[in-house]
Order: structure tokens, then sequence, then C-alpha cells
């Protein structure tokens, strides 16, 4: 993945601002930015390259923003902003409307459309996640870019919630992922954009069949994690969570080769797995692990246990920490 670091602790406090500011708007588009902390300015930014999609995360004290007509008459990259305040409150305005957005939230605005606000934090640095995306790539119909700008994005929680999860997590790791794993991470983020922008605007025929498919994927994966400890979690209750027919679910997990239940089922073998090898939870019962993810009686446990891993669960917890927790004890039922 392609990676440019800013930081500018190592200039004179005078000269902080000037490069940082410099920085910002060659990064994105030009636009004026002001700020009451010109005497020192500690900030950094983090530019990653996710194919065609542009990732930028930085902190700094707090900033005012302006981008004029003139502005983008000099220049415009036609691109839209996908922003998620980590840290502080982010404010917006096209002179007509506002929009705020508070830690967690996605705004939304486009280097074609006149906008001013400021980013502000009751104390410290001001912290955010850009996701910069050309227009042309978003699946909309009738121009929404230039639409109604900029606004808070309130589409579905569950898919706004995968974006924030996956751009913060991009935007502390980059260096976990090569270049083509960053394309296709891209990708992924490209889809859940653009349904939660189409959500939002009213738009949702305008979003491909496969885009649509490739996010109702993502939310069911998703929902199935969060939920893995729940003993009733089924193929069902997914769908039924997603008001999809089973038989449609099904079928996308089938096109990964599994079905929603050897999802579930993987998934809580694989965290039990995990925690079966951590030596901090070396005294728990093997049946309390079992019981945090989703298995109930132990015996259910330890015949799926050995069926993936070829070891009943003590063995393996005792092969794996190499005696440290001392000899294992005899649990009935979850051996």
């Amino acid at each position: 993945m392609i990676e440019t670091v800013f930081e500018n602790q190592d200039l004179p406090a005078g000269e902080r601002f000037e490069c940082w500011r410099d920085m910002a708007c060659e990064s994105h588009s030009p636009h004026d930015i002001r700020t009451e902390h010109t005497a020192d300015f500690p900030a950094t930014m983090r530019l990653l390259r996710l194919g065609p999609l542009q990732l930028s995360a930085y902190g700094c004290p707090p900033v005012q923003a302006v981008r004029s007509r003139k502005h983008i008459a000099r220049s415009d990259p036609e691109v839209v902003h996908l922003s998620c305040v980590v840290r502080g409150k982010m404010v917006l305005s096209d002179g007509a409307q506002e929009a705020v957005s508070a830690p967690g939230g996605l705004l939304l605005f486009s280097s074609s459309c006149p906008y001013q606000g400021h980013r502000e934090a009751a104390s410290g640095a001001v912290k955010a996640v850009d996701l910069v995306i050309p227009h042309s790539l978003l699946p909309l119909h009738g121009g929404f870019a230039g639409r109604c700008l900029p606004r808070r994005l309130h589409g579905s929680p569950e898919v706004g919630r995968l974006l924030v999860q996956l751009i913060t997590h991009l935007s502390t790791s980059a260096t976990d992922y090569g270049p083509e794993e960053g394309t296709r991470l891209g990708a992924a983020a490209l889809d859940l954009a653009a349904v939660l922008v189409a959500e939002s605007s009213g738009s949702s025929a305008g979003v491909p069949p496969e885009v649509r498919e490739s996010v109702l994927l993502k939310r069911a994966r998703g929902f199935i994690l969060r939920n893995l400890g729940d003993p009733e979690l089924a193929p069902p209750t997914v769908a039924a969570a997603h008001h999809v027919s089973l038989r449609s679910l099904q079928r996308l997990f089938q096109q990964q080769g599994t079905t929603v239940a050897a999802f579930i089922r993987g998934q809580r073998l694989e965290h039990a797995r995990r925690e079966l090898e951590d030596p901090r939870l070396s005294t728990q019962p093997i049946r309390a692990v079992a019981a945090r993810w989703g298995y109930l009686r132990p015996g259910d446990f330890t015949r799926a246990f050995c069926a993936a891993y070829g070891l009943p669960p003590r063995d393996y917890r005792a092969l794996s920490l190499g005696d440290q927790a001392g000899a294992p004890r005899q649990e009935s039922g979850a051996r």
C-alpha cells in the first residue's frame, strides 16, 4: 500500500502551520485554512492510496476552512470527501444549511461545492479520517455529488459502522497490507460508501445489484461476528435481521465457497480456539469458553472442536500452552 507520512515536529514552531496547510491543500483541493495556533501547530497527516481512492488521516489543533467558488474555478479534482471524526467535532456549511458531526459520524462534502466550516476539540488535537472518492466512481444518478452538500449521512447505521470501522482501521494499520490488498480494501470501502450515500440521498436504485450484494454480505458477516455468543444465532436469524430471504442469503455465502451455518460455526470455533491458546485464560473452565461462543452443551462443543482441529479442547489447550498453566483439570463433557 502506497503511504505518505507527514509530521512537522522537527520544524521550527513558527513554520509548522504553513507547512501543514500547504500539504493539506496539495493533497486534497485548494482552500483557505486558518487557525488561532499559528505560533505552534503540531500536526500529522498520513495519506494512503487505495487504488483510485485516497485515505487521509490527520491530527492537528482546531482549524477553520473555506472553499469558495474561486477555488473551484481554479482547480476542481471532482471528488467527494467522506470525513469521519475520530476526536473532536466538525461543522460544515454551504451558507444555507449546516452539517455537524461528532466522533463516529460521517460528513459528506464535494470539491465541486463551496463550503465553510471548522474542526474543533474541547482540548488537544482534532483527529479525523477522510475517504476521498472520484465523483465518477459513485454509481449514482442525477448528479447527487453536486446537490445538497455538505451533509451528514443518515443511511443504514450498520453500513455506516462498517465503513467507519474499515477506514479507521486502515488509517492505523496501513503497513500490514500490500498494494493489491490496498486496492481490494479500497473497493470494499467504495461499495460501502456507495450504498450509504445512496441511502442518504434516497436514490438506492442507482446502486448496481452487485454492489448491494457485496454490502449485504459484509453486513451479514458483521452481524454474525457481533452475535456469535448468542446460542439462538442461526441462518434464519441472520436473514430476518437483514430483511432478505434465507435462500438469497445462502446464495451470497455459497458464492464465497461456504454457507451461513458453516461461517457461524467456523467463527465460533476460531474465537474459542484463540481463547484456549491464551495463557491469561488458562484457569477458565473450557465449558465457560464454549458458552461464551454460543455452545451451551459442552458435548456439542467438544465434537465440533475435534472435527475442526483434530483434538479435544482440553488436549489442544494443554498442547498450545505447553503445560504453562499446570496440569489441566478434568471437565465433564468438555474434554
